[in-house]
């Protein structure tokens, strides 16, 4: 009758094991994509598109959203050290929708052409978001020199930068004189 006891309680203290690894797996999985969806919603921006990589973490996911100046991508890679709207950015990657780049452009917020836009300080990603359609319209007015060849632009964020996803600005046609 012991051994029934203590085999009893083994059982029961292994399914509470079990019951509460997966509660906390479930709890812990969507932190992150919870995290950026809900900084979009409260910056009042539509979401019109998600995305997840599920695996047995979550390893990428993204939104596009749209904000009064137009639509934006923001994606979050896995090994990227930007990962939540508390997350401490120093740059973003940016990559021109429609434009033939085969990888995403870097620009720091410390650059010379950053502080050309005289955009507001941006420290964390949900700075970033906070003051987004300021940056568009800035992007979309001043795009960022292309990388030079002897600085090809990166492919992945693995910096604490965050990958931004933005139209690509009008095509300027110089006539000739």
């Amino acid at each position: 009758m012991n051994v029934a006891k203590t085999l009893g309680y083994t059982l029961l203290i292994f399914v509470i094991l079990i019951g509460g690894l997966i509660g906390w797996y479930r709890l812990t999985y969507n932190r992150q994509f919870n995290a950026l969806r809900g900084a979009l919603e409260q910056n009042r921006y539509e979401i019109i598109d998600q995305w997840r990589h599920e695996d047995i973490s979550l390893e990428d996911f993204g939104f596009t959203a749209r904000t009064q100046v137009g639509d934006f991508a923001i994606d979050i890679l896995d090994g990227s050290d930007v990962r939540t709207p508390a997350d401490r950015i120093t740059g973003i990657y940016i990559r021109f929708a429609g434009k033939k780049m085969p990888a995403a452009q870097p620009v720091a917020f410390d650059s010379d052409y950053w502080r050309s836009l005289h955009l507001p300080k941006m420290e964390t990603l949900a700075d970033l978001l906070k003051h987004m359609p300021q940056t568009l319209a800035a992007l979309r007015t001043s795009p960022p020199p292309s990388p030079s060849p002897g600085n090809p632009s990166m492919n992945f964020p693995y910096k604490p930068y965050a990958l931004l996803k933005i139209p690509a600005p009008p095509a300027t046609s110089i006539s000739p004189r």
